[in-house]
């Protein structure tokens, strides 16, 4: 397992990440940036039930389609 840790304004962001198992966290603590992010990690107000929405805004419930609209025209990894 490895944590990063760091601090930006008032929140202080986790990440875990388990290379043995694939696994991936994010944690924050702080209300600066609540509600105020976007991408594949939820936009972090609190409300699971929007953290699949697309970068149009719209919610969707099928996870191939949320991870396909965040693609990155020309890119690949």
């Amino acid at each position: 397992m490895t944590i990063l840790s760091f601090t930006l304004k008032d929140t202080t962001f986790k990440i875990f990440w388990n290379g043995d198992k694939h696994t991936f966290n994010i944690e924050f603590t702080g209300d600066y940036y609540r509600g105020k992010m976007c991408g594949l990690l939820g936009d972090g107000d609190g409300n699971t039930k929007n953290d699949f929405k697309k970068p149009d805004g719209v919610v969707v419930k099928d996870i191939k389609e949320f991870g396909e609209s965040w693609k990155v025209a020309g890119k690949t990894c």
